[in-house]
């Protein structure tokens, strides 16, 4: 698009206006053949500036036959069944149980899985993990927790309530400002833990503060808020973005400028902060439950799932930055599901895996 609708875009990503930018997130996922950037593949990782930025190298993939729970997409094309690898070393897992019952899941106290949000292959994926773990004998003993990026936490007694049967369906997706894709995407998580009776944390910042940290910067936001919105937020000023995140930011921004104009792009620091401000959100709601079940001696050790675009978790940054700095006694791990047709990027000796385990998909549309 042109330079004027180019910057249009970068504003709608510090706001979050999702259907706005849909057309601009289509034509994002062209940005997977330059660069060695992978560009952002549907509007709400578009508007939350979310992408990967990857080397694509040595691990090639293949289309395996689809067993027996065969599905085909929206489009009505076949989908390939997923393929499980170890991010340090390629090695290839041979099916979800693995991954669920491995051993870093299962000794971990956080389980961050990063989707791309119009992956459908992701969102079942997702729902059988949760089912797994809820219903794994090695996990008895621990209370199992979904924690979302979808809801945000001004919202946490409408989904507390809604999950406890006070109010219907239609007034919870209504009041909590449900996502677009709630019904196709989400919802079958939310469904399994009423029935289950989990949990569920409205992990994010709410937007409109977001919002307010992109224009007066993350220094200024605690004086910029009223007092009562303090206890929605992590503790201000939240940490910024590091070196590694920004620069993975940036490369984003310069690919969705394009052109010579993107090389000299820099990100202003309003845009950044209010990026950082997402992450800090929810790795400060995760912690928040670990604090509240430890001051419950009758709870039992939390294994928070926490899913988001894989922007927040991918690489050991975002979220796991903020989480390091809140408890740096949790033990993370995480679950990245990558829809690109790209090789499996397998890291260098000085680098840091995509995650613990890559999950590579069809790449199916909600």
């Amino acid at each position: 698009g042109t330079p004027k609708k180019m910057r249009g875009v970068q504003a709608r990503i510090a706001v979050g206006a999702f259907q706005a930018a849909l057309g601009e997130a289509r034509r994002g996922r062209a940005l997977r053949r330059a660069g060695g950037v992978s560009g952002p593949s549907s509007v709400q990782d578009l508007c939350a500036g979310r992408g990967s930025c990857r080397l694509t190298t040595v691990l090639r993939t293949r289309c395996l036959p689809v067993r027996a729970m065969q599905r085909e997409s929206h489009s009505g094309a076949q989908e390939c069944a997923p393929r499980y690898f170890r991010g340090k070393d390629g090695e290839e897992v041979a099916a979800l149980e693995a991954v669920a019952l491995s051993k870093e899941v299962l000794e971990s106290d956080i389980l961050l899985v990063g989707e791309t949000h119009d992956n459908s292959a992701a969102h079942r994926i997702e729902l059988d993990l949760l089912e797994m773990l809820s219903s794994s004998t090695h996990l008895k003993a621990r209370k199992i927790v979904l924690s979302l990026e979808f809801f945000d936490t001004d919202v946490q007694l409408i989904m507390d309530e809604y999950l406890n049967g006070i109010i219907s369906e239609e007034q919870f997706k209504t009041l909590a400002r449900a996502p677009s894709n709630y019904v196709a995407a989400y919802r079958p998580l939310v469904e399994f833990a009423k029935e289950r009776g989990l949990r569920v944390i409205a992990a994010n910042a709410p937007r409109r503060y977001v919002s307010l940290a992109r224009k007066v910067g993350r220094e200024q936001l605690s004086a910029a808020v009223l007092p009562e919105a303090v206890k929605l937020l992590p503790p201000l000023p939240y940490s910024a973005a590091s070196e590694r995140y920004a620069r993975k930011f940036e490369a984003i921004m310069r690919a969705l400028r394009g052109g010579d104009d993107g090389a000299e792009y820099s990100v202003p620091a309003g845009m950044l902060d209010a990026q950082s401000l997402w992450d800090a959100g929810m790795a400060h709601s995760i912690t928040r439950e670990f604090a509240a079940c430890a001051a419950d001696t009758s709870t039992q050790r939390p294994l928070i799932v926490h899913i988001s675009g894989t922007f927040h978790v991918e690489h050991e940054l975002g979220i796991h930055e903020h989480l390091q700095l809140y408890r740096p006694d949790l033990k993370r791990v995480s679950v990245i599901i990558d829809p690109g047709a790209e090789p499996l990027s397998l890291p260098t000796s000085s680098d840091v895996p995509l995650g613990t385990f890559v999950v590579k998909t069809s790449g199916a549309s909600s």
